[in-house]
């Protein structure tokens, strides 16, 4: 029964080799995209995917965008991406 071990042995050893993720952006929090707003008032946006809204109250105020909505939101003019 020295075959069955082998076997198993083959198999567990890929599982054991992980393969090391890049540490992701620093502005790059879970699944969202932190957003400033340049803007002189305040600003409502609804998410192009999502569908949710992300309010800006005033000048400088910065939001989590879910990274879905992110693509959307770059082609605002008065919101940066951080």
């Amino acid at each position: 029964m020295s075959c069955c071990n082998k076997k198993r042995t083959t198999f567990t050893q890929p599982a054991a080799a992980q393969v090391q993720q890049q540490p992701a952006p620093a502005h790059f929090h879970g699944h969202t995209i932190q957003f400033q707003y340049t803007g002189r008032t305040a600003l409502s946006a609804v998410g192009n995917i999502t569908g949710k809204r992300y309010h800006f109250y005033r000048p400088g105020d910065i939001q989590s965008v879910d990274y879905r909505d992110a693509a959307g939101m770059e082609t605002v003019p008065v919101l940066k991406k951080l």
